[in-house]
């Protein structure tokens, strides 16, 4: 219910997954992202799934029956993803702790096992600074 602002996290690396209710893809990635949660949150990882869905109570729902180790925001209007270029659905994104885009992922977390691939894990070391 409240608006959240990319510029209060300055200081912590992000992690953003522009996803929806909607999309397959997007919902087999969420054990992945709350494996990123669990792993990196208590080093200081902030992970922010941006729901796009038209429906805000479609999102509601989708939280209260899905445990998630993560908040998770509504883009209702879509405006945040066309703030980031996004060409589709799930696309994430790594921010540095000064607020600028490290990286860009098209497309599902590359993923073994319900656990993030190497090359993300790479990308989110290099983020947190290890």
């Amino acid at each position: 219910g409240s608006v959240m602002r990319l510029s209060n996290l300055k200081g912590s690396p992000v992690l953003i997954n522009h996803w929806a209710t909607w999309c397959p893809p997007c919902i087999e990635e969420m054990p992945v992202l709350n494996t990123v949660a669990a792993e990196y949150g208590p080093r200081g990882l902030v992970v922010l799934g941006l729901a796009a869905d038209d429906d805000p109570e479609t999102v509601r729902r989708f939280v209260a029956e899905t445990p998630l180790g993560f908040n998770v925001l509504f883009d209702q209007s879509g405006e945040v993803g066309t703030k980031y270029g996004i060409t589709g659905y799930p696309e994430t994104f790594l921010v540095d702790r000064e607020g600028r885009v490290a990286a860009k992922l098209v497309g599902p977390i590359p993923s073994l096992g319900g656990r993030p691939g190497q090359e993300f894990v790479r990308l989110v070391e290099a983020l947190m600074g290890g």
